[in-house]
């Protein structure tokens, strides 16, 4: 991205969603048919077609998330009045469907476990489920005692801990796994600062989570053990909410950094527990730059993105806070039973290695620099780096990695040298991989229309793989009527060691 990205049509923005494809996706708030708006960062483009009529009206703080290709948006969430949360499908560029209206007001959405969290206004906690259609999760809503006032609530989802907060200063934690409340807390709540109304983590110099605190416009931040325990006050932080809006304010967390919106971009460093240092940054950890009124904030590997009041798409530097974000970067996420037809952690397998092909690893060549981490997404510990590869053998050793741990992330930061490396028509790639004596299986799926077809059907699948092919056949597809669809599974097994690679894109 090489500078902000405008859309047709205009609009007053929110915050910015990132899908599993790599679109930027958001939506207008306080507006009728508000308009959804997506930038495509594999093409470096606006998305074709978009800015699109949403179906539905919004208000001041229209949360959008993403879970792989769509995303989820809370529509009128005045908490005084009532909604639904929908869903936009990015693939096809349409609705997806709606959650139950929910006949009280609520605030916020937040994903954990692949499930969508709310707070209402009764005091509860509400649940609904995207792999069921939208359908409230089983046993919501659940009372915390935190009732949801207008614009003025906290979500923060820390492993199998929901934290709530409301802008009285009532906190608690309610624990997904069991629906109770998390260790150390009950039903009634922990009494905060009244006016503190934005939630985020106490972060240690490695990137976990330690804490949680809460702060308000100008106000000192107010923190706490995960437990509830141990309240400490740090008045240095307040310069980060001065004269931000903390109604219209969603933040994010990257690796030590916490950032937030509401007007400019501020960041606070807990590894050095000082305000974020950097050339696009103030004495106060405010970015210099003009964004446009931000109140929210995304990230992915390498850069933050904010989408405001301006309706205009930033990136930035997560570590310098300029703007636009000269890092290119990529994520996978490898899980190893996706390669079998087996019951998850029945094969045995160990992780192999990253490696990076079709690049020159001599600084200021095509890059100057690729860190490379990879993380164990279960509970987001590093497993292996950050790691600079430039200079080095281009292998990072997982052999060290517990077979036990069947999901690795990958992360890539890359700082390239312009379009040098991708000039000769072949993408640089990074691997992740895994070795197994089991032949690793795929299955194919073929869709057969009957009429006029015979009964038996025989799918050849070719690869490059060993073995180079593979048959299967398949009789009386044709006995149920004509118009049927017959779907039929082919598994392949073949001798290769499981390998994904990422290329590594050009800047955005």
């Amino acid at each position: 991205m090489t500078g902000p990205i405008n859309f047709t049509g205009g609009g007053d923005g929110f915050n910015p969603t990132i899908t599993a494809s790599g679109k930027i996706v958001g939506i207008n708030h306080h507006t009728s048919n508000a308009g959804i708006w997506c930038y495509d960062m594999t093409t470096n483009a606006v998305c074709p077609g978009y800015k699109m009529s949403s179906g539905f009206n919004t208000a001041l703080d229209p949360i959008a998330r993403a879970i792989g290709n769509k995303i989820y948006i809370v529509g009128s969430d005045v908490v005084t009045s009532t909604s639904n949360i929908y869903c936009w499908d990015t693939d096809s560029d349409s609705l997806c469907g709606s959650s139950p209206h929910l006949d009280n007001g609520f605030d916020r959405l937040e994903v954990a476990n692949g499930k969508l969290y709310t707070l209402v206004n009764t005091g509860q906690v509400d649940c609904f489920d995207p792999s069921n259609d939208l359908a409230r999760c089983s046993g919501y809503p659940v009372q915390v005692n935190v009732p949801a006032i207008t614009g003025s609530n906290g979500i923060l989802p820390v492993g199998n801990s929901l934290y709530v907060l409301n802008g009285n200063g009532k906190l608690n934690c309610l624990n997904l796994a069991t629906r109770g409340f998390c260790s150390g807390w009950s039903s009634t709540p922990l009494s905060g600062v009244s006016g503190e109304d934005i939630l985020f983590p106490r972060l240690n110099a490695g990137g976990s989570i330690t804490g949680i605190c809460q702060i308000g416009g100008g106000t000192p931040a107010n923190c706490y053990d995960l437990d509830g325990s141990n309240p400490t006050s740090n008045s240095a932080m307040s310069v980060l909410t001065t004269g931000t809006l903390s109604d219209l304010n969603d933040g994010t967390y990257y690796g030590s950094r916490v950032y937030f919106g509401g007007g400019s971009v501020s960041c606070w460093n807990w590894a050095t527990n000082a305000v974020c240092a950097g050339a696009g940054f103030d004495s106060s950890g405010h970015t210099t730059a003009q964004l446009g009124s931000a109140y929210g904030i995304t990230h992915d590997p390498g850069c933050l993105y904010t989408f405001g009041h301006a309706g205009s798409l930033y990136s930035l530097d997560p570590t310098t806070g300029e703007t636009p974000c000269g890092n290119s970067t990529g994520t996978v996420t490898v899980n190893i039973d996706d390669y079998y037809n087996a019951v998850p952690g029945s094969i045995a397998a160990n992780w192999d290695k990253v490696s990076l092909t079709d690049v020159n690893l001599t600084a200021g060549a095509e890059f100057n620099s690729i860190i490379v981490k990879v993380i164990n997404p279960a509970n987001n510990s590093v497993v292996a780096g950050p790691t600079e590869m430039i200079g080095s053998a281009g292998e990072i050793d997982l052999s060290g990695v517990s077979s036990s741990i069947r999901t690795l992330q990958l992360q890539v930061v890359a700082k390239p040298v312009g379009t040098t490396a991708w000039q000769d028509n072949i993408n640089p790639k990074i691997w992740l991989t895994f070795i197994s004596t089991t032949p690793v299986q795929f299955s194919y799926k073929t869709t057969i229309m009957c009429a006029g077809l015979s009964q038996n059907h025989t799918n050849t699948i070719s690869t490059l793989l060993d073995p180079h092919s593979s048959k299967a056949t398949v009789s009386n597809l044709c006995a149920s009527p004509a118009t049927t669809k017959i779907r039929a599974y082919f598994p392949m097994a073949v001798r290769v060691v499981g390998e994904i690679n990422i290329p590594l894109d050009q800047s955005r």
